[in-house]
């Protein structure tokens, strides 16, 4: 019997998914009060699975979708994963469900698995383009989310206001945590002079090592002066001076629906110069696990709302990039087999089929466990 490699979600992959997040909600709930990241436990966490489901509930929607058009029966399509809690059938034999671990979601064709004979409203039955479209349609659907986001929220919200320096994220154990400054602080001077820009308070910190300064910050509508001394540190090839947080920029106006769909797309195109940038030069330690996707989360919901939605926007372009790397149980690695088939222009044995998903499975599990383990180290 040939397979059907063109099941994007074979029943043993979405076993392994509901086990993996399973896990991944275990370890997040052992670890999360550990992470003192100053937020109340229960909202920090909700909104983090609240991002992070919304997401994959989207990525799966584009999978629906596009068996939809294609023809293939889709048997359910579920919002979260366990027991059902709500069901609707329509005619046609697609049972619409929500489900009480509300981390996602799946869809389950005909086909999906390897084993099932091949019929004619069967994924693995359908010409090689529409499976092409089957696939690529999860990803596809996280890379447009992320544009929407990108462009509506300029529209409906307002942009970064460069002359608004807040600040964003504050280094474990820095001179910025020791004197007290908190994500979402505004500085707006340092020895009573003004900040006009980020660009500036960097100068002027970088100018200032191992002498004492003291910030002007307003926290809730109130004036704080904060002391401390910026850490003498080699940056570049010379001596700056350093506290330990990251500066971002305040809130400005609206922009126009012209402006907001142009720099929408600015900043998709510079997420991917970025990524390329990391990878080119081996800046391996920036990329994190669940535990760094928490605490971005955490953080981005405690500034301005545009962060907030423009961290999300990042989340979505990541699972769009993850989902089409080649490896065997990924969007990626089905379309990688696809090629594969059309080259040889035949059907991959089922063996072969289910190697390579074991080999994928073995890849998956294995970049797991190293960024978790590069997370613990950098958060503990």
């Amino acid at each position: 019997m040939t397979s059907d490699t063109g099941s994007s979600h074979p029943t043993p992959e979405r076993r392994r998914r509901l086990l993996l997040w399973i896990a991944l909600a275990a370890a997040l709930a052992v670890l999360w009060p550990r992470l003192n990241l100053g937020m109340d436990q229960v909202k920090s966490t909700a909104m983090f699975f609240l991002a992070l489901g919304v997401l994959i509930y989207i990525h799966e929607l584009g999978h629906f979708l596009a068996a939809k058009w294609a023809g293939v029966r889709v048997h359910e399509f579920a919002l979260g994963f366990g027991p059902r809690l709500w069901t609707y059938s329509r005619r046609g034999g697609t049972d619409y469900t929500i489900r009480w671990l509300p981390l996602g979601g799946f869809v389950s064709m005909k086909g999906m698995d390897p084993e099932e004979p091949l019929e004619e409203d069967s994924l693995g039955a359908k010409s090689r383009f529409q499976r092409f479209v089957v696939f690529i349609a999860g990803p596809l659907a996280n890379l447009l989310l992320a544009v929407a986001i990108l462009c509506s929220v300029r529209f409906l919200v307002g942009t970064e206001d460069p002359s608004q320096v807040l600040v964003f994220q504050v280094h474990r154990h820095s001179e910025a945590e020791r004197m007290g400054l908190r994500v979402g602080d505004r500085i707006v001077a340092i020895d009573g002079e003004p900040i006009e820009s980020r660009t500036d308070l960097i100068e002027r910190v970088h100018a200032s090592a191992g002498k004492p300064i003291t910030l002007t910050v307003v926290r809730d509508g109130r004036e704080l002066s904060l002391r401390g001394t910026p850490q003498p540190t080699e940056l570049g090839g010379k001596v700056v001076g350093l506290l330990g947080f990251v500066p971002g920029w305040g809130m400005g106006p609206r922009q126009s629906l012209g402006e907001s769909i142009r720099e929408g797309l600015r900043d998709v195109g510079t997420f991917f110069v970025l990524l390329g940038e990391m990878f080119r030069y081996r800046e391996l330690e920036h990329v994190g696990g669940v535990l760094s996707i928490a605490k971005a989360v955490d953080t981005a919901s405690r500034l301005p709302i545009f962060y907030y939605v423009h961290q999300l926007s990042s989340l979505s372009l990541s699972l769009f990039v993850f989902n089409l790397l080649p490896i065997p149980i990924l969007d990626g690695g089905h379309l990688l087999l696809l090629g594969i088939e059309t080259v040889r222009r035949r059907r991959l044995s089922l063996e072969t089929v289910r190697a390579a998903q074991a080999v994928g499975l073995v890849i998956i599990g294995s970049l797991f466990i190293l960024v978790m383990y590069k997370d613990l180290l950098r958060w503990f």
